[in-house]
């Protein structure tokens, strides 16, 4: 057996191993951040494509952000057709937080000295960039560099010339991540074996052919295909997928190497792929691609897209910005814990995902990873639901479902749970598992006044209302202040000044406060008092802490 079959077989055998405790849960598990699942989607768009929806950038930009989307991948041409004003829009994505992995395509950088045009591209575009990627597919377009018509000696020599310009000789680049080459045909890989010496990142177009993104068939599944071949370009790299996905169309023609697949199943494959590559530890995948190129159904280059071409979105679009919704937890550093549970009932198809967010609460995603189209008769598959024991070691607080195909809001909510069955189709269901009280939390912050007690005022008070819980106040629920005066005893007084309780209806969500004023008008007595603000002072919500509600504040009347 030859080495590359050796390490193909021993990275399979790994990846088998992998997939085996995917599906399998143990009485306990650490989770992962919820946040840095999100934060592993990206998608393909393709901005200098004019005769196609890309034209429209505001709606390009509108849809990335309404879904949660903060990574794309394009090719970057400053010198070709649209080029210019390509970069003012990768410039205006990345202000909105959606930074780029940015294809160095090669009309861009020929001629005497192409080093120093990567630099001068990366100049246009400072703080845009995740990645600096190699050439796209070089072994199905005849690619070429430095005048050798060989396609993988062109290809070593590009991806040679990209390290180069941006990781030595006095680069203000260095930091930027450079990812190896993808291949069109991944048994193509060992003709430019030796990648992992100018690239950071290895690089897999993992599609699957209108199958299972769990699928094991050769040549199609990550675990005995995808991965092996991807790491023998590049040894032992993190790897990123850069394409991946389905097309939605009318073609019939069953043998086609990829035939379309209907937008229901288009979807349930997409959150299906972003989960199971982030269980397989590969570092971002990129769906491709945004929206459909063109309006002509048969026709499977132009109908990859999550969004129609008429910005209408697919089920694919509509999951992933809910399960994005859903999981968000940006801005915060922690290190995840463990839950101790168990999966009953019949679990040998049923695969998981396990995540958590800051405030303790964690996310158990459980999907079927079977077949949910018959690429034969190009129809969706009925596939039934398995009903799925969850067991917690210790009762949780409160566990909800979601079906973010649908809705990123729960549909079954439960409290006290020690166990609970759901019922698990072929698409992700989201368990948003509470261990402790997942409540408001109000304090007073800050008190203030206007006014001269003394001379009958008006006088008004503001007191700021801040929610430091781990929970939004309730819809509808009224937040009130009431405004105390304290006795000589310390003691609060039976009831609030004449000025009353104020109230106000929005919700308030957790690290959010607003101002709440009231106004009285009475002449004290010359003194010194202590007037009390009091949150929700006549309790009608439930909180973490009741204890500290209250916040003084003096006065003087002369």
């Amino acid at each position: 057996m030859s080495t590359l079959s050796k390490g193909i077989l021993q990275t399979a055998q790994i990846g088998l191993l992998l997939a085996m405790a995917i599906g399998t849960a143990s009485a306990q598990e650490t989770a992962k951040p919820a946040d840095s699942f999100v934060d592993s989607v990206g998608v393909n768009i393709k901005l200098r494509y004019l005769n196609t929806p890309y034209a429209n950038f505001s709606m390009v930009e509108q849809m990335l952000q309404q879904a949660g989307i903060r990574h794309i991948r394009d090719g970057i041409s400053p010198t070709l057709s649209g080029g210019t004003q390509q970069i003012s829009e990768f410039n205006e994505l990345a202000a909105a937080g959606i930074h780029s992995d940015l294809i160095f395509d090669t009309n861009s950088y020929t001629g005497s000295n192409p080093a120093q045009g990567v630099l001068n591209t990366i100049a246009l575009v400072p703080g845009v960039m995740d990645y600096a990627e190699g050439p796209n597919e070089p072994d199905g377009d005849d690619f070429t560099f430095n005048g050798d018509s060989t396609w993988y000696r062109s290809t070593v020599d590009y991806q040679n010339m990209l390290w180069a310009a941006i990781k030595l000789n006095g680069s203000p680049y260095t930091s930027l991540p450079v990812i190896a080459p993808s291949m069109g045909n991944p048994l193509d890989s060992d003709d430019v074996e030796g990648m992992q010496y100018v690239s950071n990142y290895a690089n897999t177009h993992s599609y699957q052919g209108a199958r299972n993104p769990e699928t094991t068939i050769v040549n199609l599944g990550m675990n005995n295909f995808y991965i092996p071949y991807a790491l023998v370009e590049t040894t032992a790299l993190p790897i990123v997928a850069t394409e991946t996905g389905n097309w939605v169309g009318t073609q019939t023609d069953p043998t086609l190497w990829m035939p379309p697949i209907t937008a229901n199943s288009q979807g349930k494959y997409a959150l299906r792929t972003f989960a199971e590559n982030f269980n397989l530890g590969i570092v971002r995948t990129y769906m491709h691609e945004l929206i459909d190129e063109q309006n002509d159904p048969n026709v499977a280059e132009e109908n990859f897209g999550i969004i129609y071409n008429n910005w209408t979105p697919k089920p694919a679009y509509t999951g992933l910005k809910n399960i994005n919704q859903v999981l968000a937890d940006p801005n915060y550093s922690f290190t995840p814990g463990a839950l101790k549970y168990t999966l009953g009932g019949s679990t040998a198809n049923i695969d998981h995902m396990l995540l958590q967010k800051h405030d303790g609460s964690f996310y158990l995603v459980l999907w079927q990873a079977v077949e949910s189209y018959n690429f034969t008769t190009l129809t969706d598959i009925s596939v039934p639901t398995v009903p799925i024991t969850v067991t917690f070691q210790s009762s949780m607080c409160q566990v909800d479902q979601t079906d973010p195909m649908t809705s990123p809001d729960p549909f079954a909510t439960a409290g006290n749970v020690s166990s609970l069955t759901v019922n698990v189709a072929d698409k992700p269901l989201i368990l948003h598992i509470m261990p402790t009280a997942y409540l408001p939390d109000l304090v007073v912050t800050q008190t203030s006044y206007t006014g001269n007690a003394g001379s009958g005022g008006p006088l008004t008070f503001t007191a700021t209302v801040e929610n430091i819980g781990d929970a939004p106040t309730a819809v509808g629920v009224e937040t009130g202040v009431g405004f105390y005066l304290e006795n000589s005893n310390g003691a609060l007084a039976s009831g609030p000044l004449s000025w009353g309780e104020i109230t106000n209806n929005a919700q308030l969500a957790p690290g959010a406060s607003y101002n709440l004023t009231a106004d009285f008008s009475a002449t004290l007595a010359p003194g010194t008092y202590t007037i009390v603000a009091w949150a929700d002072d006549v309790d009608r919500m439930a909180e973490l802490n009741k204890n500290n509600n209250q916040l003084g504040q003096t006065i003087v009347v002369n």
